[in-house]
């Protein structure tokens, strides 16, 4: 085994560990208006596209299986928080009853 497949086993892992760190705080955000009240929206909607262009860039330029799927993962549960934020931000602008507090 060489540095290389070490180094591309432990980013596939660090992806892995990363998705199952993101799980927990998107079941609260799903259930907690107050967690998603406090949230910085603008800096997760900047981290959400941040990581989309690293998955392009995976995807386009890099073309390595483990980057695409660890970065495009990762976008993808960074944007569901960006939402998620977004979500709140929009139900405390409108007035709304929150749904999210009846499931």
């Amino acid at each position: 085994m060489t540095g290389a497949d070490v180094l591309t086993w432990l980013y596939g892992l660090s992806g892995t560990v990363a998705t199952l760190l993101y799980l927990p705080r998107i079941s609260r955000l799903s259930r907690d208006p107050e967690a998603r009240r406090s949230m910085g929206l603008v800096n997760w909607c900047a981290w959400s596209a941040l990581g989309t262009v690293s998955f392009l860039y995976a995807l386009v330029v890099v073309g390595d299986t483990a980057m695409i799927v660890v970065t495009g993962v990762s976008a993808l549960l960074q944007g569901a928080v960006a939402l998620l934020a977004l979500y709140q931000a929009f139900v405390d602008r409108a007035g709304l009853d929150d749904l999210s507090t009846e499931l």
